[in-house]
């Protein structure tokens, strides 16, 4: 599978996961700050994500959790105001039972960039 359609699988996966409210938050110590900075709170910050996520913004992965094995991460710098944001997701699923599970998506890192980030999908249609 190429890159675009494993971002766009992601993105995919990601929006349907949001849409159904399977989300957590483990956000490093970084976004918190930048968030109260803000004053945004984790909801709105999953909505700004949710409204503006596209496979140009693609910047990293897909990579393992470092903790999750199972789970998916990538990044995506995403503008804010006048910042531009480095905004990591993972997927993955999570067990609700013995013998079932339950797909979710965490929101890890949205904080402002702290390197210029190349974007390699951001060309012609992939904006």
């Amino acid at each position: 599978m190429d890159l675009i359609t494993k971002v766009k699988l992601f993105i995919a996966q990601y929006q349907s996961l949001y849409k159904s409210g399977k989300v957590q938050y483990t956000l490093n110590k970084k976004s918190q700050i930048f968030l109260n900075e803000i004053n945004m709170t984790v909801k709105a910050m999953s909505a700004y994500v949710y409204e503006n996520l596209r496979p140009g913004l693609y910047y990293q992965g897909p990579s393992a959790h470092h903790r999750l094995p199972d789970f998916q991460v990538m990044v995506f710098e995403m503008p804010y105001e006048n910042r531009k944001l480095y905004v990591k997701l993972a997927i993955g699923e999570i067990p609700i039972s013995d013998d079932k599970t339950d797909g979710i998506t965490i929101y890890m890192s949205f904080h402002p960039e702290e390197a210029e980030m190349n974007l390699p999908l951001q060309e012609g249609d992939n904006k």
